[in-house]
C-alpha cells in the first residue's frame, strides 16, 4: 500500500516521473518544428509511471 512507502521515496519517485513528463513534452517540442531530423515520435504521456516504477524496481545481478 501506499502509506507504507516513505515519503521520501515518493518525492523521488513524483520527481523522476515529472522529469520524464518534461523531457517528452520538450522532445515533441522540437520534433515539431520539423528540424531534428526524426522520422516519427511515439508520445509517451499519460505513461511516465509504468517507466517510474519499473526502473524504481530494477536490481543488479
Amino acid at each position: 500500500m501506499i502509506k507504507d512507502i516513505p515519503k521520501e521515496k515518493l518525492l523521488e519517485l513524483y520527481r523522476n516521473l515529472l522529469k520524464a513528463r518534461l523531457f517528452a513534452t520538450k522532445l515533441f517540442e522540437v520534433f515539431s518544428t520539423g528540424t531534428s531530423g526524426m522520422l516519427w515520435l511515439h508520445r509517451y504521456e499519460g505513461e511516465e509511471a509504468i517507466m517510474t516504477g519499473l526502473c524504481a524496481n530494477l536490481r543488479k545481478r
